[in-house]
């Protein structure tokens, strides 16, 4: 008896945290553009591939969801939970994750040019030849992220904490590196002058 009126209760509270045509049309398409899925709860969801362009998708809780080869341009991820996601080839272009936690995450070869990581978890994420250029990472915490051939030429890394942080390839060219706590830059290249005797 409990277990049919927990399953109408739960999707209650489901649509009324976000837009229920919103939340119906993506699991149906994989296609919601611009849609409203504000404190969704998608703990992992399939969403491979699928279209979030410009989505409202702040303080929702995609742990371990899939949204490898997503695109997610422009979209905001304010204080979202993407613990464990898979998020690898996803295009993040503009993107917003401030306050975001992405730990763990695999964002590999993720293009997230010029989005804001603005006091992002990012502990033990899979960073590999991600695209961060011109990225705001201020007080990003990256410790033990893996930024093995990364691209993040123009970031904005003031503060950022990257203890035990892999930077092996990363290009570092014209990078803001003020402030940093606990970076090893060996074998990062084109690390700006100013940062190579610190």
């Amino acid at each position: 008896m409990l277990h049919h009126i927990f399953l109408p209760v739960f999707a209650l509270l489901l649509l009324t945290a976000c837009n229920g045509s919103d939340l119906e049309k993506l699991t149906e398409t994989g296609k919601c553009m611009k849609c409203d899925l504000y404190g969704a709860n998608l703990i992992g969801a399939e969403l491979s591939g699928s279209n979030l362009r410009y989505a409202n998708l702040q303080g929702s809780n995609l742990r371990y969801a899939n949204l490898s080869d997503s695109n997610l341009l422009n979209a905001d991820l304010t204080g979202a939970d993407l613990r464990d996601a898979n998020l690898r080839n996803a295009n993040l272009y503009l993107s917003i994750l401030v306050n975001a936690d992405l730990a763990d995450a695999d964002l590999s070869l993720a293009n997230m040019e010029k989005v804001n990581l603005d006091k992002a978890s990012l502990v033990g994420a899979d960073l590999t030849e991600i695209i961060l250029r011109g990225a705001l990472l201020s007080n990003a915490d990256l410790t033990n992220a893996d930024l093995t051939g990364a691209y993040l030429t123009g970031a904005n890394l003031k503060d950022a904490d990257l203890t035990a942080a892999n930077l092996y390839l990363a290009v570092l060219t014209d990078a803001d590196l003020s402030g940093v706590v606990g970076a090893n830059l060996t074998g990062a290249l084109n690390v700006p002058f100013e940062y190579l005797n610190e």
